[in-house]
């Protein structure tokens, strides 16, 4: 339940955001799954996972910047 109330917001965000910060989310892919998401070509877990996935991955590279 926790896992879709996120999703929401994030989906929520998107739409709110100015066409600009929207291609910004787009190349970070969280714009391209949610579309696929709703589109239907992904799951729901599949969604969440790969989410959860892009977030570990820019944690990491944020590390080795920062050094």
């Amino acid at each position: 339940v926790e896992k879709i109330k996120v999703f929401n917001r994030l989906h929520e965000t998107m739409e709110k955001k100015p066409q600009s910060e929207k291609r910004h989310f787009y190349k970070k892919n969280i714009g391209g799954i949610l579309t696929a998401y709703r589109q239907g070509d992904v799951s729901f877990e599949d969604a969440v996972n790969l989410l959860s996935s892009l977030k570990k991955k820019r944690k990491r590279k944020n590390r080795k910047t920062s050094n």
